[in-house]
Formats: C-alpha cells, sequence, structure tokens
C-alpha cells in the first residue's frame, strides 16, 4: 500500500524529494512493453507530482500500486520526450469518481470533452493558456493521467499528434483489461481527436459550420461541414498531382467522395478560424479532423467517411 499526503498524489516518502524511485515490479506492471511488438518506447522514473497540472492538489488518498514515468520513443530524439504519466491502483473506490474529481479540480475551462482512445472514453484536459494538454482515464480502481510535454505541443511534423496519440494509447492498453478493437471505425479515428475551440460559425448560413487548415497559405483548404452532417467539403486553390484537371473541389456525401469545379467558392467563409492539426469539428453527428494521415478527415451523420484529398 501506498499512503499520499494531503493535498498531493505522490507517495508520502517521496514527498519534495528531487528524485522518485517507484518499486520495480510497479514500474514494470505499468511501464514495460509498451505498445504493440516493434514499439520503441522508453520509460524514465519520476514524481507523481511532476507529471502535470492537478496531481499535487488532489485529496488525501490511498492507493495499493503506483507509478510515474517520462516516456519517449527511442525512434525519436532522446532529448524529446513524448509524455508524463501516472498509473495508479486504487485501494478501494472508483477511478472513474477519482478521474471526474480530478476533471473538476482543474476547472471547467480545462475540461474539454471526451475522446476515444483505444476502445475507451478518456476525458480530454487543455489547461489553456499556457498549461499542457493531457488524458484521463480510470477503468474499476485503475487510474491513467497522461500530459503532453511542452516539445510536442504543438506540433511540428504532421505525424506528431498520431505519434503522441499512439503512445497515450499504449500506456492505457497496457493497464487496463477491456477488449481493444482491432480495427478502428472511422467514428473512433476521428473522435479519439479532442474539440477545437474557436469560431467556426458563418452568420449567413445557419446550421453550418467552417474552418481552415494551416499551411501557411500554400496548401490552404477552406472547408465546411452542412446542416444535420448530410455533406462536408474543402475549396483548395492550388493544383493537386492526384485531382483531375480543373478542380478546385472536393466533397464528401453519401455516395463518396466527388472533386468538381465551382466558380463560385463553396466553403469558404472569411474570418473562421484555423481547425489545428490533432483536433476535431463537429456539426450534430458529423465530424471533421486535420491530421498527419491527409489534409482534412470527415465522417458524416450516416457514417460516411472520406479523406478529402
Amino acid at each position: 500500500m501506498i499512503a499520499l499526503v494531503a493535498g498531493g498524489l505522490w507517495p508520502a516518502a517521496a514527498a519534495g524529494a528531487d528524485d522518485c524511485t517507484w518499486p520495480a515490479a510497479e514500474f514494470s506492471t505499468a511501464f514495460d512493453g509498451l505498445g504493440p511488438p516493434g514499439s520503441d518506447y522508453v520509460a524514465s522514473p519520476i514524481c507523481v507530482a511532476d507529471v502535470g497540472p492537478g496531481l499535487a492538489g488532489a485529496d488525501a488518498g490511498e492507493f495499493a500500486s503506483l507509478a510515474a514515468a517520462d516516456i519517449t520513443n527511442g525512434l525519436m530524439s532522446p532529448d524529446e520526450l513524448m509524455l508524463g504519466a501516472v498509473v495508479g491502483t486504487l485501494e478501494s473506490g472508483s477511478a472513474e469518481e477519482y478521474v471526474s474529481a480530478l476533471v473538476s479540480r482543474l476547472g471547467p475551462e480545462a475540461a474539454r470533452g471526451t475522446v476515444e482512445i483505444a476502445g475507451r472514453t478518456v476525458h480530454f484536459l487543455d489547461l489553456i493558456p499556457d498549461g499542457p494538454r493531457g488524458y484521463a482515464y480510470g477503468e474499476g480502481a485503475t487510474v491513467v493521467v497522461a500530459y503532453v510535454r511542452p516539445s510536442l505541443d504543438p506540433p511540428a511534423h504532421p505525424q506528431l499528434p498520431l505519434v503522441v496519440m499512439s503512445a497515450v494509447a499504449a500506456v492505457i492498453e497496457k493497464n487496463t483489461t477491456g477488449p481493444i478493437p482491432a480495427v478502428p471505425s472511422p467514428m473512433s479515428t476521428i473522435n479519439m481527436w479532442p474539440l477545437a475551440r474557436g469560431d467556426f460559425a458563418s452568420s449567413t448560413d445557419p446550421g453550418w459550420v467552417f474552418f481552415r487548415t494551416d499551411d501557411k497559405g500554400e496548401l490552404d483548404y477552406r472547408c465546411g461541414i452542412g446542416p444535420n452532417g448530410s455533406v462536408a467539403g474543402c475549396d483548395f486553390g492550388f493544383v493537386m498531382d492526384h485531382a483531375p484537371a480543373g478542380t478546385n473541389q472536393i466533397s464528401l456525401d453519401s455516395s463518396g467522395t466527388h472533386h468538381r469545379h465551382a466558380d463560385t467558392p463553396t466553403f469558404t467563409r472569411p474570418g473562421v478560424d484555423v481547425l489545428p492539426m490533432g483536433e476535431r469539428i463537429e456539426n450534430g453527428p458529423a465530424a471533421c479532423t486535420v491530421t498527419g494521415q491527409g489534409p482534412v478527415a470527415c465522417r458524416l451523420a450516416d457514417g460516411s467517411y472520406g479523406i478529402l484529398r
């Protein structure tokens, strides 16, 4: 059993220490062998309070086991930490309730709803304006909290959001027992990204949401999702090698994606915000995201899914 000091979420013996050394068996159980075969995650012990906000301000409690680590991928720069993560098993009580209390302590601005990771519904945290982004999950007696390290947030490369999300999924999968979907559905693929903050409405188009991508004006897309999530599409002002000659627009409806030429942009509205890479926007049951997978991925209300590129 590991007793927690009042006002903190770290072992009482380690509170205030410069170095936290976890029992080898507990650390190994939480962090050894992360990810599928061939993964190269490296976990280094840290204090729980160093993982991220909220973990040094929890109510007193007791964990049967507890471990915390900085995590990076051996395929990346060893100096570029990806995540700080803590995994704990409650001596008693509900991990779901514990995580809900953590989210409440961080305040309403930090709570950004939920995302779907490894088939599980996970709380997404965003401590604006200067704090980190994180994830919190409780299942049975197990608590998992992970924060993205500042060097990767915001991402500097299109694949980084997916790399970071894969690391979060690896920690959750390692420490929970529920079934994991073998192949992610289009719904979970988009829903694993957090909801974006911003101004995406147009006063002249009720029922629509609009956004733009951020490629420094060279390969930018201007996009929208129609009322009731029945259609989505993008205008593009550049030549795409794989698009039919003369087209400047791509749309998604129940029959799939379609390139076409439009004399007047359909999905472009002035003044709307950028949809950041690795976040999603919703209009009812429909949603779009910008990731390294492609310029824009969308899912409509009827479940139709397409990459708009």
